[in-house]
């Protein structure tokens, strides 16, 4: 398969571009960014890997860029929460008006399969980064036709990914620096980048058109348990959440109508109910999941998936 990856330079792009090259695929890179892109050419030398220097917002560019392609991946975005307070007209060019120039682009020339990359900060939004993503996910879904098929994922945190609280706080404590942490005590779902790679993979084998995939049984964590194991606590730095920063994150917002499947590691919320709505289940909620693990398996699983 020909498969276009918007924000291919990204740690999920990297991953998800390894794993289908690997299995015969060929894949078209797109991001703005020329140095991240000759970084990946020398990490992942393949004649199977295509780059294009484009930003989502540039409309006739993308349609070359994507045309011929049986899928487009879009997970270009732009993502810290706090910039998105300081950076909200950026945030709303990338994160809504990129995603609307990527789907009306698909939709032009005919891409059979579209895929948008969500997260866990667009149910019940409270940050301005969320918001842009909710608006985004409702953009990227009004275009499903049967002609070409719109979905998206929906996931949580991906540790040891490029920026994440680990990368962060194993930084700062090499630098002989203190750490920041948030409180009243959060939690936060966790995912290694492999589970985010099997999720999409399998989200483009599944989807049908106008659904949402959400993992199905994700753990979640205490940010205060990481702490502790990452370093005492003389060295932390306690700071309030930030404004429109979650205490505890959730996958399904209520009024959401989700569909649990027995034999699949995922759950769709779809557009209606059809005869019947479901209540979001406790497991999708990071407060009250059942799998709930240590700082030692966070660690433990960061550790397994890089060796």
């Amino acid at each position: 398969m020909n498969i276009a990856i918007t924000g291919g330079t990204g740690s999920l792009g990297f991953s998800l571009t390894k794993r289908l090259v690997k299995f015969g695929n060929y894949v078209t890179v797109i991001s703005r960014d020329a140095h991240k892109q000759a970084a990946m050419m020398n990490k992942l030398p393949s004649d199977r890997i295509n780059y294009v220097l484009c930003d989502v917002c540039s409309r006739d560019a993308l349609e070359d860029a994507i045309a011929g392609h049986d899928i487009i991946i879009h997970a270009a975005a732009l993502k810290r929460v706090e910039r998105g307070i300081s950076d909200a007209a950026e945030y709303t060019r990338v994160n809504i008006y990129g995603t609307e120039t990527v789907a009306n682009a698909a939709s032009s020339v005919g891409i059979p399969k579209s895929l948008f990359i969500s997260t866990d900060k667009s149910p019940s939004a409270l940050n301005f980064y969320g918001k842009t993503k909710a608006v985004a996910e409702s953009i990227w879904l009004s275009k499903n036709s049967t002609m070409s098929r719109f979905s998206a994922v929906r996931y949580g945190n991906v540790m040891g990914s490029n920026g994440s609280v680990w990368e962060i706080w194993n930084r700062l404590l090499k630098e002989g620096e203190c750490i920041t942490v948030r409180a009243p005590e959060p939690t936060r779902f966790f995912m290694t980048i492999n589970d985010a790679v099997n999720l999409v993979i399998n989200s483009m084998k599944a989807m049908i058109g106008g659904e949402i995939f959400v993992p199905k049984n994700m753990p979640a964590f205490s940010m205060f348990d990481l702490a502790r194991y990452a370093a005492s606590e003389e060295s932390w730095n306690v700071e309030a959440l930030l404004p429109g920063e979650k205490q505890h994150e959730i996958l399904v917002a209520p009024g959401e109508f989700l569909t649990v499947y027995e034999n699949s590691d995922m759950a769709i919320i779809s557009q209606s109910s059809g005869n019947r709505s479901f209540e979001t289940p406790a497991n999708f909620d990071s407060s009250r999941t059942p799998n709930r693990i240590s700082a030692e398996d966070v660690v433990r699983r960061l550790n397994e998936n890089s060796s």
